[in-house]
């Protein structure tokens, strides 16, 4: 690995290598994993023009800082998927001005994972949550269980409340970009390169491409913000990581150094950082489709379909 000390003393990555499990946790889909209904079978799904129509009436700033503190640290296993959906969960129950309580990915992933760090399935995640729940982080310490028997009694009790409405499977852009407007938050799969900390700084952390790669990480994408980018006719979506940079984010409690002792400023703008579908997700939703989570089982109204827009 080729790292490059700038002159504020924080460490940058410039080849292919990552760091210990990123990019290692989210494993292909098998024969008959793509199941649930689809998003375009429950409501409406926009035109661009429609799309556009709404994102102009969005308060991009104000969005964009209210999901400061969204993004989680998966502590350096391959939990991602699991991590991807506990910050949907929770980002559309606050989107939908529910009770914010902190949902625990880890609470999940010794579900999935067959008892070994070996990364999960998508698909098994989604059902882990529809039909079990997410228990919440302060009953979950244990960042790095692998095994069900390391998930303490009261997190096991406690995660039936934060059960999912049943996700919706997402097969187009135009579905996301629908969905994200819903206020409902896809749970995506995104190629892992070396660019995956190079970012466009002066234009609102939008992430470098990141190639055509089948899809090796997986995230949420921010309910709520859809950005029209009118000088390259693409929308722009905000992801939410779970990774472990983060870990070294002053704003989330880091000292300023991740678990492996490096200086680090962490990820993007505190955890936040824009992508396109067409640098992002065109390649990987050949292989992973993404789901869409609308809420959990204390939240009925989350289903509904977007209000105005017409059958």
């Amino acid at each position: 690995m080729i790292k490059i000390v700038n002159r504020d003393g924080f460490d940058r990555y410039e080849d292919d290598d990552l760091p210990e499990a990123l990019g290692t946790g989210l494993l292909p889909p098998r024969p008959g994993d793509k199941k649930g209904p689809l998003l375009s079978s429950v409501m409406p799904v926009l035109t661009p023009e429609q799309a556009i129509e709404r994102s102009e009436l969005i308060d991009h700033k104000a969005v964009w800082e209210s999901l400061v503190g969204l993004p989680d640290y998966q502590n350096g296993v391959g939990s991602c998927a699991s991590w991807g959906l506990a910050i949907a969960a929770r980002a559309v129950r606050r989107d939908h001005d529910h009770e914010d309580v902190r949902l625990s990915g880890a609470s999940v992933y010794p579900h999935v994972n067959g008892g070994r760090d070996s990364g999960s399935h998508l698909h098994e995640n989604m059902a882990f949550g529809r039909d079990r729940g997410i228990a919440p982080h302060a009953l979950m310490p244990n960042l790095r269980a692998l095994r069900k028997s390391q998930i303490p009694d009261a997190a096991e009790k406690a995660r039936g409340r934060f059960r999912l409405v049943e996700p919706l499977r997402l097969t187009t852009e135009m579905e996301i970009v629908t969905a994200v407007l819903a206020g409902y938050a896809p749970v995506i799969a995104i190629q892992v390169t070396g660019q995956w900390r190079k970012f466009d700084e002066s234009d609102n952390w939008l992430l470098a491409p990141s190639g055509r790669g089948r899809g090796n990480h997986c995230e949420a994408l921010a309910p709520g913000y859809v950005r029209y980018d009118a000088k390259t006719g693409l929308f722009r979506l905000v992801k939410m990581t779970s990774h472990h940079l983060l870990a070294a984010d002053p704003n989330y409690g880091g000292d300023g150094h991740d678990e492996f002792g490096r200086r680090s400023r962490g990820y993007g703008d505190r955890g936040l950082c824009e992508i396109t579908f067409k640098d992002h997700l065109r390649y990987t939703m050949d292989v992973h489709r993404p789901y869409a989570v609308t809420g959990t089982v204390d939240d009925p109204e989350a289903a509904n379909p977007m209000p105005g827009v017409a059958a």
